[in-house]
């Protein structure tokens, strides 16, 4: 699933549909507006960040000749100075369900939305310093294993002025139709360990491919 979602921008697309094409060859998830030999997958895709917090979002709906699921990856990056150290935190999460409460995408309409509580693991490195972390000791770096439980609201619609793009061939994986358009979401977040935020994005997408299988 996370490099069905990886892409952040529209130059990244055709990775996202070699992503959504190999998946579906491969029997991932599901996807096909209830059709047979029909794959269908929409995606959201959104960057936030906020001071030292960069945070991404990624919802999605798969329809695989009728079976639906719907996934979901978020992660965090958060690197600061905390008592003359460099705290820096990666956690992530991807997930797979038939059916995630909270997730809702609809890219040919414009929108998509996430909200809910969600957990994220991954790892808080902690590198001493010194005074302003102006002289990092890497050596002395101590890593702990963490978990975080984010609470996220997140909606996108479509940019203001973007233009839709419908395109096949090799840059929708040789047997499907893509859709794709700019978009801006609107995030708002917080966990314990994290930078609380209520922003905008500074990049996001709403994609939409179609293939059949």
């Amino acid at each position: 699933m996370s490099e069905l979602n990886r892409p952040r921008h529209r130059t990244r697309v055709a990775a996202l549909v070699a992503g959504i094409v190999g998946a579906a060859a491969l029997g991932f998830g599901g996807s096909a507006r209830a059709q047979a030999g029909v794959y269908n997958a929409e995606y959201a895709d959104a960057q936030f960040q906020r001071r030292a917090t960069e945070l991404h979002v990624a919802p999605g709906e798969i329809d695989d000749q009728g079976t639906i699921s719907e996934v979901l990856e978020a992660s965090i990056h958060q690197e600061k100075c905390q008592r003359q150290s460099i705290v820096t935190i990666d956690v992530s999460t991807a997930i797979e369900a038939a059916d995630l409460p909270g997730v809702e995408v609809a890219s040919r309409d414009g929108s998509a939305s996430v909200s809910g509580m969600f957990t994220l693991t991954g790892e808080m490195t902690t590198t001493p310093a010194g005074r302003g972390c102006a002289t990092p000791m890497e050596d002395q770096t101590t890593t702990t294993p963490i978990t975080i439980d984010l609470q996220l609201d997140a909606r996108w619609k479509n940019l203001a002025g973007s233009v839709p793009i419908i395109y096949s061939g090799e840059d929708c994986g040789g047997t499907g139709v893509c859709y794709y358009r700019d978009a801006r979401a609107r995030g708002t977040w917080s966990a314990d360990l994290i930078t609380s935020g209520s922003v905008r994005s500074t990049s996001g997408f709403l994609f939409e491919g179609t293939y059949a299988v």
